[in-house]
């Protein structure tokens, strides 16, 4: 069990329904998608359950997570400390450090920006959301900003980008979503050829380099891939970057797949 503390800033007579609402969807739909992306199941394992509404001036919303009980999550790990954890250090991300948030995919960070629309708009003066341990993070049209420089894509190159293998869509274009090894980060995955779908159902869950078209934002960090190949990573050494290959020519590996060029490396 997690809590966490979601407070509107600004005059209780003053804010409406309406931007109450709207912020506090947002906060369910990014809880939401943190909670797959960490437990690995695609539902998610968790709901959240309003602990205590409080004005001190401000309006706080206090709520605390449950896990659900279904048969077959007997064994699903409680990680209701983590996503609200990672709530709290994405919105950190944004506001402080200009970095994607962790497990975000550009959906929840599109939640994050909507919310912040909602500054100084009736009655709503900012964003508080903390948690009991004293962790707090005020979130500002900074935040929004910093989305809009994180969301479009700046520079594209051949390279790969390593992470463990999530969520599939086949709505629309086919894809699959990476969280960087690193980072975190989600990172969308695009495909056509049957060939990789196969395996993407054969390697789910797994951790793989992503070797392919891979398009980045302005601060160097992959938005997505035009997927050409993808290999199961073994043992725990990392692979490099796409920042560590960008500019590099598709035949520069002299036929060897990313993963065995830069062992061979390695082992020179």
């Amino acid at each position: 069990m997690a809590r966490l503390r979601f407070e509107i800033k600004g005059d209780p007579d003053s804010v409406s329904l309406e931007t109450y609402s709207q912020a506090t969807v947002q906060v369910l739909g990014i809880l939401r998608e943190l909670d797959p992306a960490i437990s690995r199941r695609s539902n998610g394992t968790l709901n959240w359950y309003i602990s205590r509404l409080h004005n001190n001036g401000t309006l706080l919303l206090e709520v605390l997570s449950k896990q659900r009980q279904m048969r077959q999550m007997a064994a699903a790990r409680d990680v209701s400390n983590d996503v609200a954890a990672s709530f709290l250090t994405g919105l950190d991300n944004l506001e402080h450090h200009g970095t994607s948030p962790p497990y975000l995919t550009d959906v929840g960070m599109r939640r994050v920006k909507r919310m912040v629309s909602l500054i100084h708009k009736n009655g709503a003066k900012g964003f508080v959301a903390s948690a009991p341990d004293g962790q707090s993070v005020e979130v500002s049209e900074k935040a929004s900003k910093t989305i809009d420089e994180l969301l479009p894509v700046k520079t594209e190159a051949v390279g790969s980008v390593e992470g463990r293998l999530e969520a599939i869509s086949i709505h629309g274009s086919k894809k699959f979503v990476i969280y960087h090894s690193i980072t975190k980060k989600a990172v969308n995955c695009h495909f056509d050829q049957q060939r990789i779908m196969d395996k993407v159902l054969q390697t789910l869950g797994g951790r793989i380099v992503v070797v392919g078209e891979v398009f980045s934002n302005a601060k160097g960090e992959p938005v997505k891939v035009a997927v050409s190949d993808f290999e199961l990573v073994e043992g725990t050494g990392r692979l490099p970057t796409v920042a560590e290959l960008t500019g590099s020519d598709p035949d520069f590996t002299g036929g060897l797949s990313t993963e065995e060029y830069v062992r061979s490396i390695r082992r020179g």
